[in-house]
């Protein structure tokens, strides 16, 4: 062998394996959120970040998240979704019910990972939970199957609960009306009244809460709503000012002003999001991954908000709590 030729081999093998690192892809994994930027998501975009480390993910270097902010805006869930099926992404997350539909309509090849889902098989987002089918998969909430357990323990927090509203937000559609269903029959057998008020926009929430205190509502509960969540500091401030005590959507609620959430812990399924993530990239199919559902509910009471009520909270309450907020 010419010298220059083993100097040329010699060189060949010393770049190889950073030739190879700068060949190989790095992931790009999309978020569509509902939010209007990561500070506003930041309470579920840590957790998700979290998780992916936990799995050897370095964001910029081994992995990339593609994020899009649709502001709660529902015509721009759509345009979000399309850009991020454009740009390519090797799987594309789906924060709320309207992003995971956008998602699904936006392509059927591309991995899909929805998260808060109450009701993925009714709402036509898969096929079922143990075979879900086609190119998307995720993490239900359970929130139509809980909401008749809610009531029953915002009845034992509120003893003189008894006329309940139901705020829904019209954006999310059937989902609404499946958990007013339920919301509805077990208010019956409690021999609780209740109304129900809807919503479009944020800026009807005040006209909604000052109805229900007209109406005699003395509890809230609400419907799934990307928008109540975002606001919910504004919505806790509304139930204080209408003496509305309010059942929240998730652990994020409770501890941000309304007086109670028993449910999954939604932070959990972020993480346990970025679980999906990683065995989607190693080869997995959406198709063959069951839909998660939660195993351990969680009951967080907000004592500084009851105080702010006039309620004593039970001692058998406080003991059954996975959180106090104090």
């Amino acid at each position: 062998m010419r010298r220059r030729d083993f100097t040329a081999g010699l060189v060949a093998a010393a770049l190889a394996p950073h030739l190879a690192r700068a060949q190989r892809k790095v992931p790009v994994v999309g978020v569509l959120w509902h939010a209007a930027n990561e500070e506003e998501e930041q309470v579920f975009l840590t957790p998700l970040r979290e998780g992916l480390r936990a799995l050897g993910y370095i964001e910029g270097q081994t992995v990339t998240l593609e994020q899009r902010f649709p502001n709660e805006q529902y015509e721009l869930y759509e345009r979000m979704a399309a850009d991020l099926v454009a740009r390519k992404v090797d799987v594309l997350i789906a924060v709320s019910p309207p992003a995971a539909n956008a998602a699904k309509r936006a392509t059927s090849t591309i991995p899909i990972v929805f998260i808060i889902h109450p009701a993925p098989v009714d709402s036509g987002l898969v096929a079922s939970l143990s075979h879900p089918g086609g190119n998307i998969t995720g993490f239900s909430n359970l929130h139509k199957e809980l909401s008749g357990k809610q009531i029953e323990i915002l009845k034992e927090v509120v003893p003189t609960l008894s006329r309940i509203g139901i705020v829904i937000d019209e954006g999310f559609g059937s989902i609404s009306r499946q958990f007013v269903d339920q919301q509805s029959e077990v208010a019956r057998r409690l021999g609780l009244d209740f109304e129900t008020v809807s919503f479009k926009t944020a800026d009807e929430l005040p006209q909604v809460f000052a109805t229900l205190a007209q109406h005699g509502v003395n509890g809230v509960t609400l419907a799934p709503s990307s928008i109540l969540f975002r606001d919910r500091a504004a919505v806790a401030q509304l139930g204080l000012k209408h003496r509305l005590p309010i059942m929240g959507t998730s652990e994020v609620m409770a501890r941000d002003g309304m007086l109670l959430w028993y449910g999954p812990n939604f932070q959990n399924l972020f993480r346990g999001a970025a679980i999906y993530v990683d065995r989607i990239l190693k080869g997995a199919k959406p198709a063959d991954l069951p839909v998660q559902q939660p195993t351990k509910l969680d009951l967080v009471i907000n004592l500084r908000t009851a105080k702010q009520f006039g309620l004593a909270v039970p001692p058998t309450m406080l003991a059954r709590a996975d959180e106090v907020v104090e």
